[in-house]
């Protein structure tokens, strides 16, 4: 594992939530030092989401994204977010409920190239995902091969690779709407990890929704 010295350019932040209509997300990020507590607060703003309505599968990341830009401060570097929806309130066949960038960034669909989102910082996402923001050089993030992996691999091959490439902080997240979909938030700031998963295709065959409470701080 790499270690890091001097001070911290980075601070993580993670936790799970449950919207209004009872919808599990997991949500992370990255965000300037000393404002990890600040973004939970933040973030925890996800749970008023309504999906309750039947309605557009192609619009659920887009009003994710949206949501993350209203609630999130300056000090908010990148976020992901996945998300468990329920079969009965959208019939899907391939993944979604999955968004990561920066909440001052343009709202735009995953495409695999490579973006610098500021704060020495480098998106990348795949549609059906995983994708990840990470502070690594951009050759090292557009090296990781995607085609190599099964679905259910994907987020934690990508995960490895970072870390063992040296990146100082990153975030990767997967999809948790779908039937290959296994939604996950992977967080590590300075070789420190977190991650939070569900199986989202238990939730939906269940109805069972896992209201455990976790926060993580991560300062390095």
């Amino acid at each position: 594992m790499p270690k890091y010295s001097g001070a911290a350019e980075y601070g993580g932040f993670s936790q799970r939530i449950v919207t209004a209509c009872g919808i599990p997300l997991l949500a992370g990020g990255l965000c300037s030092p000393g404002y990890e507590r600040q973004s939970l607060r933040d973030l925890s703003k996800l749970s008023q989401l309504d999906f309750s309505k039947k309605g557009d599968i192609y619009e659920t990341d887009s009003r994710l994204a949206e949501a993350v830009r209203q609630c999130c401060g300056h000090y908010v570097l990148a976020v992901g977010v996945s998300a468990a929806l329920s079969d009965t309130v959208f019939d899907t066949g391939f993944n979604t409920g999955g968004i990561i960038g920066s909440p001052r960034d343009e709202i735009k669909d995953a495409d695999t190239n490579t973006r610098y989102i500021g704060n020495g910082l480098y998106l990348r996402a795949f549609p059906g995902g995983p994708g990840c923001v990470a502070a690594v050089k951009r050759g090292v993030i557009e090296g990781w091969e995607y085609e190599l992996y099964p679905p259910d691999k994907k987020a934690d091959s990508l995960a490895r690779y970072l870390q063992s490439h040296g990146a100082a902080a990153f975030i990767v997240v997967s999809d948790g709407t779908g039937e290959a979909a296994n939604g996950s938030v992977i967080l590590e700031i300075y070789g420190e990890r977190t991650v939070l998963s569900f199986d989202a295709r238990a939730l939906m065959k269940s109805g069972k929704i896992d209201t455990n409470s976790e926060e993580y701080l991560l300062n390095g």
